[in-house]
């Protein structure tokens, strides 16, 4: 019995693949070689509503309706058309698209982020207020996040057959509170959750609408415990948002960082449990949800800078990226997983501290935020949260930042980093 299990292993082990293998990505040509050159099949790149449309100079219309919209669009798609040409400037995007389909890689396009640097400005010259829900109000808002996705889709729709509609769109309130959202006390859109699914919906159908064909996904993000939302009031547990989004996604796809703000323990076994949670989920829903696939859009394990001064908690080393890329995706493929798609392909030059170096209170932050990611100390981090509004809205984005530079797969002067070596063999070994 027991070579009978070693050997359906080694059948499985065999036969296990990785369906979508990539990273995200920013337009660089010779980046999207060196991905190539790691057996990567797919690629994540954006559209941002900004990149597109950068400054509406007064003249938002705050009585545009999503229903109109589709309505007009049913009968003359050619509105749809002349508003584009006339308005959207695809240049940036379409170099995207192009240059990674000249190196033989499918492009996964990013619609409908709501972030604050990817929606375009009110009015530049007045102030630095973008087009946000909380500005211009929930309905016209989705109006318009409709209206510029849709027209995304019918340019690329010939060339790209996979979209994801907005971004981590789970944690949308609690990005609000950190400032990558616009943050308001009272009625803050980004807390109310049927808002946030119609937000959802109409990215969905501005795929479908277009594309029947086309694929949709979510990347949730689920670093963050249950007992987090609940302190927020949230319905944004990565778990309870697949369950009630999960219309609106063909592929369930999720983000994990769980060695975010600690390099160790190494816990590449994350990645493995949380597809297996995810999948738990699914098999427990009607068809045809209980058969969609799961894959990983965002993970990664940065690097540091080594030249600077850092905690030892932030000592990132290239060894453990190289340990922790490969287990990742191992333990992935062993639950069932069919994708990684990994942050990210890109010159960055590691982990580097703030103007002015860390503070005490950043020492405080980095340490409770390890252990909300580690799901350690949860009642400590919570109360420390939420005593520090002020600290999370005000500084939390200039600390997530110096970490965000030691993401990239490769050094400033372009060579590789020992994770997008241990990319390359993960690839090779489930293509």
């Amino acid at each position: 019995m027991k070579l009978i299990l070693l050997l359906c292993l080694f059948i499985w082990q065999v036969h296990a693949k990785l369906k979508y293998r990539g990273a995200s990505i920013e337009y660089d040509l010779n980046s999207y070689k060196t991905l190539k050159d790691a057996n990567a099949n797919v690629a994540r790149t954006y559209a941002a509503y900004r990149y597109l449309y950068q400054d509406f100079k007064g003249t938002f219309d705050a009585s545009l309706r999503v229903e109109n919209l589709r309505t007009a669009y049913a009968s003359n798609i050619k509105l749809l058309d002349d508003w584009s040409a006339s308005t959207l400037n695809f240049g940036y995007v379409d170099k995207q698209i192009e240059g990674l389909k000249q190196v033989g890689i499918n492009s996964i396009i990013e619609i409908g982020e709501g972030t604050q640097w990817c929606l375009p400005y009110l009015d530049h010259k007045q102030s630095e207020e973008v087009i946000d829900p909380n500005n211009v109000g929930k309905e016209a808002y989705l109006a318009y996040i409709y209206r510029y996705s849709r027209a995304v889709v019918r340019r690329y729709k010939k060339d790209v057959k996979m979209y994801q509609i907005e971004n981590e769109m789970n944690e949308a309130y609690l990005y609000s509170i950190i400032g990558w959202k616009k943050f308001r006390v009272f009625d803050n859109a980004w807390h109310d959750w049927s808002f946030v699914t119609s937000i959802m919906k109409y990215l969905y159908l501005a795929v479908k609408d277009e594309c029947s064909d086309c694929l949709t996904t979510q990347n949730v993000h689920s670093d963050l415990p249950k007992e987090l939302h609940h302190l927020y009031l949230s319905h944004g547990y990565y778990l309870d948002a697949i369950a009630d989004w999960i219309e609106y996604m063909d592929v369930v796809s999720f983000d994990a960082y769980p060695n975010y703000y600690v390099a160790t323990p190494l816990r590449y076994d994350v990645i493995g449990e949380r597809t297996k949670a995810i999948y738990d989920v699914l098999k427990s829903l009607p068809a045809p949800h209980n058969k969609k696939e799961v894959f990983v859009m965002e993970t990664g394990y940065p690097a540091s800078n080594l030249t600077s001064p850092l905690p030892a908690s932030l000592n990132f080393t290239e060894d453990s990226q190289y340990t922790w890329v490969n287990e990742a995706i191992k333990s992935h493929v062993e639950a069932g997983g069919v994708g990684m798609v990994y942050f990210k392909v890109q010159k960055q030059p590691g982990v580097t501290p703030p103007p002015g170096g860390y503070t005490k209170e950043d020492a405080e932050a980095m340490a409770v935020l390890a252990d909300l990611y580690q799901q350690e100390n949860l009642l400590q981090s919570i109360e420390w949260m939420a005593t520090h509004i002020g600290y999370l809205s005000s500084r939390f984005g200039t600390i997530a930042g110096s970490i965000e530079k030691g993401w990239g797969l490769l050094h400033l002067d372009g060579t590789p980093r020992k994770g997008l070596i241990a990319l390359k063999e993960s690839f090779n070994k489930y293509a």
